[in-house]
């Protein structure tokens, strides 16, 4: 029996694909496998029913090649940024990125520009960031581990990019964390 692959919006965790997986099982779509952006099918009644099904969790179904590309980039973009990928991470990031992604670093760079209004490079920059700050929150490792945990080059080198990004020092934000928490769900960082 052939199988349909659906592209699907925001699946950027475990959790999302779990929830995929169970909220189409619900509405019986015969569900073979689940991956973050994709899910492989062998039949559902209404493509309809599917996309409600999706948008009622938090998703989309992605139609458009453009916008799977678009989608596939971020997952990986997401995955180097918090470092979480299987595969040891011994290339330059942007030649990491064009291998996942199968395509030249130059044309997913451009693409990504045009369609998201930002460069992959500040995603990357405020994904990683986002994760520093949820580190932070954990309060599990010190701002050494931290740093050589998300790749930076020292301990310097993050706190001037969290300074320049959020105006404000990682110092001032620990202290905010006692006011209010201000993190960012991993798919809504632009």
């Amino acid at each position: 029996m052939p199988h349909t692959t659906l592209h699907v919006k925001n699946m950027v965790c475990q959790r999302c694909i779990k929830v995929v997986r169970d909220e189409l099982t619900k509405i019986g779509v015969d569900v073979v496998d689940v991956q973050l952006g994709t899910v492989l099918v062998n039949n559902f009644k209404s493509w309809k029913e599917v996309e409600t099904t999706l948008n009622d969790n938090g998703f989309r179904l992605l139609t458009n090649r453009e916008e799977q590309v678009i989608e596939r980039i971020k997952q990986v973009a997401i995955q180097l940024a918090r470092r979480e990928t299987n595969e040891p991470i011994h290339l330059r990031n942007s030649d990491w990125i064009a291998r996942q992604i199968g395509m030249s670093y130059g044309n997913i760079s451009k693409l990504f520009s045009q369609k998201e209004g930002i460069t992959l490079e500040k995603f990357l920059i405020l994904q990683r960031l986002e994760r520093v700050k949820e580190l932070i929150q954990d309060n599990e490792f010190n701002l050494s581990q931290i740093a050589e945990q998300l790749g930076y080059q020292s301990v310097q080198h993050l706190s001037n990019q969290f300074k320049k990004y959020f105006n404000q020092s990682v110092s001032e934000y620990k202290i905010q964390l006692n006011i209010a928490i201000d993190r960012k769900p991993i798919d809504k960082v632009v």
